[in-house]
């Protein structure tokens, strides 16, 4: 709500929370703070969310929080920010949650998206997403790897019984033994998001900090850069150039005492914008040259 109020407080907008309670949280804050905002889960009855949709799409409302329900098929054109708060593996929820503020609409020229999870430093701007070709079968197919996260989990029960071995039961898709009956407690996966303070900072659509970098950052960035590339056996050389690339400015003499370090998201997220503005610059010059 703080970076909302302090970045964007004019804008109509739509908020994916990473669990309802975050959401209802949010909603409370909100309207506090005097914006009005709704709130919206799988949850909510069908009437009262029909009402509570029309009056956001009416603009009776100022904003929209929910939790698995407006990230795909929403559709109102005037929302010009995109609060999103879930961590994702998914590339694809990245993009069709910012989408809920691309839509075109009369005296609107851009959209203002809050990234309070870090996922445009996972996968880049979403303007960058290349979607998979329309017949190909990327996606279709199960790996193996896929399957097995679809497996029950099996615990072996390793309660010393009487005779001093271990019960050696299988548990599947249960906490309590089935045959010595002995209650297995596991570490609890909180119900709430967990909030660390801060101040959301601009990027562009490039992923580039628009502050000053202090000598310190620009050392780790080299040395993840260094990272990056022994990963996937480039050269050092390359680091170097993407480094310019990054801060418009070379190494300085520091450079040779450099240790590769492991690349974070953030190096990773930088990356990866840079070669998908590079393959389509590629991609349309070879459509200019077979225009030609």
């Amino acid at each position: 709500m703080e970076n909302f109020a302090r970045v964007c407080p004019e804008r109509r907008f739509v908020a994916f929370p990473p669990d309802i309670k975050t959401s209802v949280a949010l909603r409370d804050r909100m309207n506090a703070a005097g914006f009005s905002c709704i709130h919206i889960d799988g949850g909510t009855p069908k009437e009262e969310r029909r009402e509570l949709m029309r009056e956001f799409r009416a603009g009776e409302v100022q904003g929209l929080t929910s939790v698995n329900i407006a990230i795909e098929g929403l559709d109102v054109p005037d929302v010009s920010a995109v609060v999103f708060m879930r961590p994702t593996k998914s590339e694809r929820i990245w993009v069709q949650a910012a989408g809920r503020g691309l839509r075109s609409s009369e005296g609107k020229s851009d959209c203002v998206i809050l990234d309070h999870a870090g996922t445009l430093m996972q996968f880049g701007p979403a303007e960058d997403f290349v979607p998979p070709a329309l017949h190909s079968n990327e996606g279709k197919k199960t790996t193996g790897k896929d399957a097995k996260k679809r497996e029950k989990k099996i615990i072996i029960c390793e309660r010393e019984l009487e005779d001093g071995l271990p019960c050696g039961a299988a548990l599947i898709g249960t906490h309590i033994c089935p045959e010595c009956g002995h209650v297995h407690h596991f570490e609890a996966i909180p119900d709430h998001a967990v909030v660390i303070p801060g101040q959301l900072e601009e990027l562009t659509a490039e992923g580039r900090r628009q502050h000053a970098y202090q000598l310190e950052e620009k050392r780790r960035w080299y040395a993840e850069l260094l990272g990056y590339c022994a990963n996937r056996g480039k050269s050092p050389g390359q680091a170097f150039y993407l480094y310019q690339e990054k801060f418009g400015e070379k190494p300085g003499g520091w450079q040779k005492s450099s240790k590769p370090m492991q690349p974070s998201a953030e190096v990773l997220g930088f990356v990866k914008a840079r070669n998908i503005a590079y393959a389509r610059r590629m991609e349309a010059q070879k459509v200019k040259h077979a225009a030609d």
